[in-house]
């Protein structure tokens, strides 16, 4: 019988905290869209912002998914994820609260009621 991996999901947590530096921005983007290429470009901003931290989740589970499956993960079903999982454990330098504590605000602050589409 294999034993289970313990996962740390660190690259999902690192990779949300890159997506979440430039929420603001693109939110912005939502809110002063006026066409339909302004519209094309906040999606497009948000696709580009969302498929590092799929790729990330790829890094942490390459070896039980695909990297396609990985792609079809939305960003709270990651946020979710990784604040399940033990990533504090993999943050260096006891850098373990702050990431937990972020990924806990993040994991909180998903509301599927915001302007910009998740």
């Amino acid at each position: 019988m294999s034993e289970i991996k313990a996962r740390t999901f660190g690259h999902t947590a690192a990779a949300l905290i890159v997506f979440e530096s430039t929420l603001a921005q693109r939110a912005r983007a939502w809110e002063t869209a006026e066409c339909a290429q302004d519209i094309d470009a906040a999606e497009r901003a948000d696709i580009e912002a969302l498929i590092p931290v799929q790729e990330a989740f790829f890094r942490d589970t390459c070896d039980i998914n695909s990297r396609i499956d990985c792609m079809r993960m939305d960003i709270a079903s990651l946020r979710r994820i990784a604040k399940a999982s033990t990533a504090a454990a993999a943050a260096p330098n006891g850098a373990n609260h702050f990431v937990t504590s972020y990924v806990d605000d993040l994991a909180e602050a998903d509301d599927s009621n915001s302007a910009a589409p998740r």
